[in-house]
């Protein structure tokens, strides 16, 4: 149970980041 849990939070926790990476280098081009 707990692993699994674990898990998920894990697999938000990526989506998140990705989300996150592709935010700051658009702001990173933007400021050039």
């Amino acid at each position: 149970m707990m692993s699994r849990k674990r898990r998920s939070l894990l697999r938000k926790r990526h989506r998140w980041s990705i989300r996150w990476c592709s935010f700051r280098r658009k702001g990173m081009v933007e400021k050039g």
